[in-house]
């Protein structure tokens, strides 16, 4: 990154923003994560983003409070930041928001101090010989870091740490708000299923299922190459994989609850789910007012195209091979196979073997051949999912 009016000796910093929330929740599932790079984040709002004119002049002022009051320096992080801080090869310096730290728990402390040695050491092993590591808080409480990292020893003095105060203000302020609106998204997205499913004769744990299949596949894509994908869209993936049938919400009971054969009319009225969903996200959005948040796309795609076919047989657009979003064709994959493998009124469950025989028969033509190889080749990992998820029916 080389933010426009750093002092030279700053101007070569990588800026990292390690969310702690976010790996927690993460870890929890198994999931690893990595820090966030806000290159592109940063440069597009110092220089075209009217709306963080205001949170630049607040970050210039709480800069200036943490400048005068810099010595400080995170009393609570006082055993991992001295063994990071290692003037040898620049050493780590952490400021800012001591008071509102000492309130953390020992618990808490072990875990800041192990994120500050090991963020320490991956500087040293990627070349970096310097680093200003700023906490950040929301409501009182720690939630991140920031680092600035530099290949210089001698990069961060003084009047470097006065201007990266001021930008770790401003990004701060930036993540923030990110993260404010991705949990008014969660809450309106946990409201939606939670919609879907009570009318929806889907159980809880066929989404439960097929999202962790979804986020297998991608997994699986991005760690091959198959595919682009970064952890962040990963996560959304299988965040947004149990709305894939939102659209039901709009259908009547008599399509929705039939237990009988569909006819002709009412299977190309209950094909209108799909676009629906899409309508539904958009009034979500705009609703919210999260329009432009960053992989509400991946969303809409998933809602609308998880019924297009590879063919263009599908629906509702009819659309071929890759102008079907990655999103759409990794949960069609995942959905299927849960469907296939799962005993319902009018059909038993298929074995696992079985259903991949299935799908990969009808990979190239209906389905994307690498989501299937994705979801076969992890067989003893969709194995474990199914046994932690199972049907009420089937665990009695």
């Amino acid at each position: 990154m080389h933010p426009r009016g750093l002092t030279r000796p700053a101007r070569f910093i990588a800026v990292k923003v390690l969310i702690v929330a976010a790996m927690r929740s993460c870890a929890a599932d198994g999931v690893a994560r990595s820090p966030l790079s806000l290159r592109d984040v940063v440069d597009r709002a110092l220089c075209n983003n009217p709306q963080t004119r205001s949170a630049w002049a607040n970050a210039k002022a709480s800069a200036a409070q943490v400048g005068a009051a810099r010595s400080a320096y995170l009393p609570t992080l006082s055993a991992g930041v001295s063994a990071s801080r290692n003037r040898a090869d620049g050493g780590t310096r952490a400021g800012g928001a001591a008071e509102r730290l000492q309130a953390q728990t020992a618990h808490s402390q072990a875990t800041l101090n192990r994120i500050l040695a090991e963020g320490s050491a991956r500087n040293a092993e990627e070349g970096y010989r310097s680093s200003y590591t700023v906490p950040m808080i929301l409501d009182g409480s720690f939630w991140g870091f920031i680092f600035f990292n530099s290949r210089s020893a001698d990069a961060l003095d003084e009047p470097a740490l006065r201007t990266l105060d001021v930008y770790a203000h401003l990004i701060s302020a930036m993540v923030t708000a990110e993260m404010l609106a991705v949990r008014i998204l969660a809450a309106a997205v946990k409201t939606a299923h939670d919609m879907v499913h009570y009318r929806d004769p889907e159980t809880g744990a066929h989404i439960d299922r097929m999202a962790r299949f979804a986020r297998l596949i991608a997994q699986h894509l991005a760690a091959t190459g198959a595919a682009g994908l970064d952890d962040v869209a990963i996560e959304r993936i299988f965040e947004f994989a149990p709305l894939h049938d939102i659209g039901k919400l709009a259908l009547p009971d008599r399509i929705l609850l039939n237990a009988e054969r569909l006819s002709q009319t009412e299977r190309e009225e209950m094909k209108q789910h799909t676009v629906r969903g899409r309508e539904t996200i958009e009034a979500i959005a705009h609703n919210f007012g999260l329009e432009h948040l960053d992989g509400l796309d991946l969303l809409r795609h998933i809602a609308e195209s998880h019924h297009e076919t590879l063919d263009g047989r599908g629906y509702p657009h009819g659309l071929h091979d890759a102008e079907i979003p990655l999103e759409a064709r990794i949960v069609a994959v995942a959905d299927v196979f849960d469907a296939l493998t799962s005993a319902r009124p009018y059909k038993p469950s298929w074995s696992n073997d079985q259903a991949f025989a299935w799908l990969r028969k009808l990979a190239r033509s209906k389905f994307d051949e690498d989501c299937v190889e994705a979801l076969v080749f992890n067989a003893k990992k969709v194995r474990e999912i199914q046994a932690q998820f199972r049907d009420a029916a089937a665990a009695r």
